[in-house]
C-alpha cells in the first residue's frame, strides 16, 4: 500500500493532503466552538476557517516530503521498504546487520547534517521566532488564559528538538560509522 502511494503524482497527493489537512482545522475549530470558547461567527463560518488555514500545510508539505523522498531514493539506490528501514535506522533505534542499509543510514545521516550546516542561517532565525513566539504565548497566558501555556510548551519542546537535533545526528553519524567493516578487515566467514 505504502509503495502504491508513493507512486501516485504528487499533485495528487497534496490535494488528498490538503483536504485531510484542512479537515482536521474545520473539525478542531467546530470542536473549540463546542467546548464553549468564544469565537466570531457560528459553526459554518468557523469550520469554512478552519479548512482554509489547515488546507495550507498539506498542500505544501507534500511536495517538499516527495521531493526529499526522490533525492534520498537517489542517494541510496534502496526500495522504499528498505529506504524506510535506513531512514529509521539514520535517526535512532539498533543498526541493521546488513552492510548496504548501514551505508545509506550513514548517507542519509551525513547529507542531515550537510542540510543543517548549508542551512545554519534559516535554522538560527527559526530558532529564534520559535522562542520569541513561546516568550508572547507565555505572557499571554498570564494575561488572558492559561491554555496559552499549551502552545508555549509545545513551542519549546519543538525549539530544543531543533537546537539539539544537530548533535544528535552527529552522534548517529559516529555510530553508523562505527558499525561499518572496515576496507582492509577480512570478511566474516560465511556458515
Amino acid at each position: 500500500m505504502r509503495s502504491k502511494l508513493l507512486n501516485l503524482p504528487v499533485w495528487l497527493l497534496a490535494i488528498g493532503a490538503g483536504v485531510f489537512t484542512g479537515l482536521l482545522g474545520a473539525s478542531v475549530r467546530v470542536a473549540v466552538l463546542v467546548l464553549g470558547f468564544d469565537l466570531d461567527g457560528g459553526v459554518v463560518s468557523n469550520a469554512v476557517s478552519g479548512f482554509v488555514t489547515g488546507i495550507g500545510p498539506g498542500l505544501v508539505g507534500v511536495p517538499l516530503i516527495a521531493r526529499r523522498n526522490r533525492r534520498e531514493a537517489e542517494l541510496t539506490g534502496l526500495d522504499p521498504d528498505e529506504l524506510e528501514q535506513a531512514r529509521r535506522a539514520s535517526v535512532k533505534g539498533p543498526v541493521p546487520a546488513d552492510p548496504r542499509l548501514v551505508r545509506a543510514a550513514r548517507d542519509l545521516c551525513a547529507q542531515r547534517l550537510e542540510t543543517a550546516r548549508r542551512h545554519w542561517f534559516l535554522i538560527a532565525v527559526s530558532l529564534t521566532v520559535m522562542l520569541a513566539l513561546a516568550i508572547g504565548f507565555a505572557v499571554a497566558a498570564f494575561a488572558w488564559s492559561p491554555w496559552f501555556l499549551v502552545m508555549t510548551a509545545m513551542l519549546l519542546w519543538l525549539t530544543g528538538f531543533v537546537a539539539l537535533s544537530p548533535r544528535q545526528a552527529r552522534k548517529r553519524l559516529a555510530r553508523l560509522e562505527a558499525a561499518l567493516p572496515r576496507q582492509n578487515e577480512p570478511a566474516a566467514p560465511r556458515p
